[in-house]
């Protein structure tokens, strides 16, 4: 029994969502970053968990090609832009 839940895909889904959200609860209380570097992180770990999600548990992984096209490019455009944006303001 163990052994199904560790292989589970949506289990070590679940897993990464939280090591990434206990990193970055430590980056924001244990580390000396430069405000703007330390948002920054944050700002990517936030889209890479929102990816996680909508992939896994939104079963994006099982659209048709140009919906998942179209979400990718919707993650990289517009998380770039937030970070860049905060980056330079």
């Amino acid at each position: 029994m163990m052994s199904n839940v560790l292989t589970d895909k949506l289990f070590l889904v679940l897993t990464a969502l939280l090591g990434i959200t206990l990193l970055s609860w430590l980056l924001t209380s244990f580390v000396n970053f430069e405000k703007k570097s330390l948002g920054a992180m944050i700002l990517l770990l936030a889209f890479f968990k929102v990816r996680l999600i909508a992939i896994h548990f939104m079963e994006m992984a099982k659209t048709q090609r140009l919906v998942r096209i179209a979400f990718e490019a919707w993650f990289f455009l517009v998380g770039g832009g937030m970070i860049w944006g905060y980056l330079i303001g």
